[in-house]
């Protein structure tokens, strides 16, 4: 039987990449130090006190304006998911809350059959979401190291090309509204 060239066989190859995944974890910890150890929160929680009706007395910015996305469409869609799945114990099909209602399930931004919901078992609604970034970029360096490696099997370019990924604007700027879920196994 013939062996299967090494740059066929990818990640389940003969080679450990358990350093290249555990420096990936580290970097990913440096980075999130913050959220991790100091209990901070990753999304703009304040934003939502200068918002109406809880402060109506302050003067809208153009930072109101670019966050007003988050606070105003995404957070509302995802808390509603994560109350329905979880403690009501119902797949939502359609949210009621969200201007005149929106379809809840056909919705891609709310992600509801996504693996890393679980998270929301496990910890309050702020820290998982803090959890679940810290995930999407953690697997987004893991999943872009595997493909590279799978591409070129030299493993210092392909983490190279990982933590180029996972750090990139492209990444950590969809974080801010939830959408990184499907750049991580694309």
């Amino acid at each position: 039987m013939k062996e299967i060239p090494a740059r066929l066989r990818g990640v389940s190859g003969h080679k450990t990449h358990g350093p290249a995944v555990g420096f990936l974890l580290l970097l990913t910890v440096l980075f999130f130090s913050d959220l991790i150890f100091l209990g901070r929160i990753w999304f703009d929680a304040p934003h939502l006190l200068r918002l109406y009706p809880w402060r109506p007395d302050y003067p809208f910015t153009v930072l109101d304006g670019l966050q007003k996305d988050f606070t105003g469409y995404f957070l509302p869609q995802y808390a509603f998911m994560v109350r329905s799945l979880f403690e009501d114990g119902i797949l939502p099909r359609w949210n009621p809350y969200l201007l005149m209602g929106v379809p809840a399930f056909g919705d891609g931004m709310t992600k509801i059959l996504s693996p890393l919901n679980g998270i929301h078992l496990f910890f309050d609604f702020p820290a998982s979401l803090n959890v679940r970034v810290i995930l999407q970029i953690f697997l987004c360096g893991v999943f872009m190291y595997g493909y590279l490696y799978s591409l070129i099997s030299r493993r210092t370019p392909a983490l190279m090309g990982a933590v180029a990924y996972m750090f990139s604007g492209f990444i950590l700027g969809k974080t801010y509204t939830i959408l990184v879920d499907g750049y991580y196994w694309r």
